[in-house]
């Protein structure tokens, strides 16, 4: 009798999980880091006084990035998504000089501390995927969102002085600047490379795009002549890449 019993409980086991091992998982999660590369105007390197420009250079330069992603499949190659993301993009000091020395010539030392951009975007979107033929772990994932992105105007910090001990001298120290939230989209692609069936790594790059802005009135600070008001926008486009891993869940 316990013989018989524990032959029905092996198979009712067994048979369980056969069928979990058969259930398609739906949800799914992804994170990966890399690089920002900052693209066009956003990474223009030639410094623009506070001037009426609605296309102001970001200096940026490359930096870090990560992003956190959660998804559920809607079908074999649809796929629902969420996404959270930061990067982070120092400001060329040299356009900062450049700048300076042009203003002032060569008989003046400088000094110049520049912030940095920190771009968050939150985006939901859809994505779609195609599997290699013959390539049972390889496949390719593509991806479009839309969200709202958020930053602030890097500050800086310069100063200048005179070679000339009794010479004039200036100081100037920008705060950051907060910006409003805006509208932002993404293109991804990723090739996957699936290691089992609940985890897979992969290779990453995606173009980011948003633009903002703010309005101005006798902004203080640099020593050069302003207008009395003026509107800075800027392009935030950036060409993304790193290495990723994901579960499915």
């Amino acid at each position: 009798m316990k013989t018989i019993l524990l032959l029905f409980v092996f198979i009712f086991l067994k048979n369980n999980f056969a069928i979990a091992q058969q259930k398609k998982t739906l949800f799914f999660i992804e994170f990966n880091a890399g690089l920002s590369i900052p693209q066009g105007q956003f990474a223009y390197k030639k410094f623009k006084e506070f001037s009426n420009d609605k296309n102001v250079p970001g200096l940026a330069k490359t930096g870090p990035m990560i992003c956190f992603l959660s998804g559920y499949k809607i079908s074999h190659v649809f796929d629902i998504l969420l996404m959270a993301g930061f990067s982070e993009n120092v400001q060329d000091e040299d356009a900062y000089y450049d700048f300076l020395l042009k203003q002032f010539g060569p008989d003046y030392t400088f000094f110049v501390n520049t912030n940095r951009w920190g771009i968050f975007k939150g985006m939901t979107g859809i994505g779609y995927n195609v599997d290699f033929p013959g390539k049972s772990n390889l496949s390719l994932k593509t991806r479009l969102f839309v969200g709202a992105c958020k930053t602030a105007e890097p500050g800086f910090i310069s100063g200048g002085s005179s070679k000339d001990i009794f010479g004039p001298h200036f100081y100037a120290d920008i705060g950051k600047k907060s910006l409003p939230v805006s509208f932002a989209f993404q293109v991804n692609a990723e090739l996957v490379w699936h290691s089992d069936k609940s985890i897979y790594l992969f290779y990453n790059i995606n173009y980011f795009y948003s633009r903002t802005g703010f309005d101005y009135v006798y902004p203080n600070g640099f020593p050069v002549a302003f207008p009395p008001e003026g509107r800075r926008e800027y392009n935030l486009s950036s060409l993304n890449t790193g290495l990723g891993v994901g579960f499915d869940l």
